[in-house]
């Protein structure tokens, strides 16, 4: 297969020239709160139920992402009934279990849960979102600001190379 470039007098461009990404100097997008929906709003109080927090991503994203979400820390659910869907979703099922993720209680600003994320190309290209389905969650036994939530998205493991976040959600 040939290919060319997009010129009035096209020239062909070799298959072993490098035409990689490099972001290393690019800001990381920031989502904007429109962009991030977490339903049902006003919830019962002590009351177990679902919820959903869905976010869409400004940017064009491809394979390969790492996420890392605080949560308000008064705010419990079971870790084996999270249903992901779009650039969440782990490889081989739409369930993000417990050995798929690492879960910290202790970080700051608020606990936390980081997985792989970008498996597949469904969420993710010129439209990416992710939407996360959490049953079983149980809201605090009394009226009260429970805090934010905060998304973070990698390129790399290590998380050093950020690509977008959310201020508060």
């Amino acid at each position: 297969m040939v290919t060319y470039d997009a010129e009035k007098s096209p020239k062909r461009i070799d298959a072993s020239e490098s035409a990689a990404l490099d972001a290393t100097n690019f800001k990381a997008a920031r989502l904007l709160a429109e962009g991030m929906k977490i339903q049902p709003q006003n919830l019962e109080i002590g009351a177990s139920s679902q919820w959903t927090i869905f976010i869409k991503v400004p940017i064009p994203m491809e394979l390969g992402c790492y996420v890392k979400m605080f949560y308000p820390k008064d705010l419990e659910f079971d870790f084996q009934k999270i249903t992901a869907h779009g650039f969440f979703r782990p490889k081989r099922s739409d369930q993000l279990t417990r050995d798929l993720m690492e879960y910290n209680a202790l970080d700051s600003p608020s606990p936390s849960l980081t997985f792989k994320g970008c498996n597949q190309f469904n969420g993710i290209g010129l439209e990416s979102y992710g939407r996360l389905l959490v049953s079983n969650f149980t809201t605090p036994g009394q009226i009260k600001d429970s805090g934010d939530f905060k998304v973070f998205i990698y390129k790399d493991e290590a998380l050093t190379q950020l690509i977008a976040y959310s201020e508060k959600g």
